[in-house]
């Protein structure tokens, strides 16, 4: 008798087992059916100048929330952030002027793997702008378009190298959180070769190494100058040289942005628009640096 209850509990055992093997639990029945999650991507971290920095990433199917953590450091040090459903996470509580490094992970039944480390620098409020350049430039401040917080040193007669002598002392004695540089048209006048233009960007390096020199934080906007209508002096095609070289500068030490002048400025043959040309076909109507002002101040805002 005790063999046989024997005999029937090894079976009833062996019968267990084979079924378990055979069917998984539950949740392992999930995960099977709904594969595991794949690393997230993030497409880009972007620093407000409210010192809030955003990161946002692709969609992973079949992810229910995301979690997010920060760290000082790229390899170790990573703490929990938020955990959210969306594709985008808010950072109000980084300090300001300082390198965080974000990683994300996509949640369901398991936890993803991780994203690549992507960083930033938070920035904080300027509270001091100055804007450099030349007779076109001073338009901003001719036209009373500037803030109260924004102090042009932009003059006429002015080459780059000029400003680099003559303006860009006084300027840093301001002690400028950002500063906007726009000079050139005077450079490119006689629809100069390439090698003359790229003789302008030394002084225009020194500009950008002398601020950054002063004010390590400092954020530097290089505008592209503005296309021109009708001058034979400076044809459109000198100008867009000189701003693909200007843009080349962002690639210098520092906080350095180009922002894209001209394109707000053109129509469809890519002179300076009717609307915006003054008398001599360079020089702006005060529309136009409305108009202008208007896409930096949205330009600055993030990047």
């Amino acid at each position: 008798m005790k063999n046989k209850n024997m005999i029937r509990f090894i079976t009833l055992c062996l019968c267990t087992l084979f079924v378990s093997c055979i069917i998984p639990p539950a949740d392992t029945q999930a995960n099977k059916s709904q594969g595991s999650l794949p690393r997230v991507t993030i497409t880009g971290v972007l620093a407000y100048e409210n010192g809030t920095n955003i990161i946002h990433w692709k969609k992973v199917a079949n992810a229910t929330s995301y979690e997010v953590y920060r760290s000082t450091q790229k390899t170790s040090g990573y703490k929990k952030l938020k955990k959210i459903t969306g594709t985008a996470a808010k950072d109000k509580s980084a300090k300001a002027l300082k390198t965080y490094y974000y990683k994300v992970r996509a949640i369901s039944h398991s936890n993803g793997p991780w994203s690549k480390a992507v960083s930033v620098k938070t920035r904080q409020k300027a509270n001091r702008i100055a804007l450099l350049g030349d007779s076109v430039a001073s338009g901003f401040d001719v036209y009373n378009i500037l803030r109260h917080n924004e102090k042009s040193y932009a003059t006429v007669s002015r080459r780059v190298s000029t400003v680099a002598s003559r303006d860009l002392g006084t300027c840093i004695n301001y002690h400028p959180d950002r500063v906007y540089i726009m000079v050139g048209t005077n450079d490119c006048v006689g629809n100069g070769s390439t090698r003359t233009l790229r003789n302008s960007m030394r002084p225009y390096k020194r500009m950008v190494r002398r601020l950054v020199s002063a004010n390590p934080n400092i954020e530097i906007v290089l505008m592209g100058i503005g296309p021109t209508r009708n001058a034979s002096n400076v044809s459109n095609a000198t100008v867009n040289r000189f701003n693909k070289l200007v843009k080349g500068l962002t690639k210098e030490k520092g906080d350095i942005h180009y922002f894209p002048t001209p394109s707000y400025l053109r129509d469809s043959s890519g002179s300076l628009a009717a609307g915006y040309a003054g008398a001599d076909g360079i020089h702006w109507t005060p529309s136009a640096y409305r108009k202008v002002y208007k896409k930096l101040l949205k330009f600055v805002k993030k990047w």
